[in-house]
């Protein structure tokens, strides 16, 4: 009843604008990009793996659609009805076990051995990509596990951003 609760709640809340963690789908890892860690759910099955299950929640802009009744003096009559779409999506993203790094709130390393104990049942955790920031875990729980997943980009390259091409001379 209560991770029942607790997913519902994680899928519920607002995804924070500048954030693009598990709410987001935009990270190598189908969500976990950017320095904000994303709070999901996770943990090790019998083969090592590290499971990471993170839920979306979407409401789409209200939309109104005219239709024809009938009333109940016979007549048609156009009638109004608005509606509005909730969705609440689920994403379970595998990885190998032994390229997971494991940290405190404080952002200090801790022994990986400790992973597959700490996860031996589904539990919250942080997921940030490469080196947690410790600015942004200052705000959670002592004992929460924070998760390093792998830097997607290549060693030594800097993020591009994105604009127009320049013409070739």
């Amino acid at each position: 009843m209560t991770r029942s609760l607790g997913l519902i709640l994680l899928a519920l809340a607002p995804a924070p604008s500048s954030a693009q963690g598990c709410y987001g789908g935009y990270g190598a890892y189908g969500g976990f990009a950017g320095p904000q860690p994303a709070l999901c759910l996770a943990r090790v099955d019998e083969r090592g793996a590290v499971q990471i299950r993170h839920v979306q929640g979407i409401s789409q802009a209200p939309q109104t659609v005219t239709m024809k009744k009938v009333n109940e003096r016979g007549e048609t009559v156009e009638v109004a009805v608005k509606f509005a779409r909730h969705l609440i999506n689920q994403q379970i993203t595998t990885i190998q076990g032994n390229v997971v790094r494991l940290f405190d709130t404080a952002g200090k390393e801790q022994d990986a051995g400790r992973l597959a104990d700490l996860l031996r049942s589904e539990r919250p955790v942080l997921v940030v990509e490469g080196p947690p920031q410790v600015k942004y875990l200052q705000g959670f729980k002592k004992d929460l596990p924070v998760l390093s997943l792998p830097s997607s980009q290549p060693a030594g390259s800097t993020p591009q951003a994105e604009g127009p091409e320049k013409p070739v001379d």
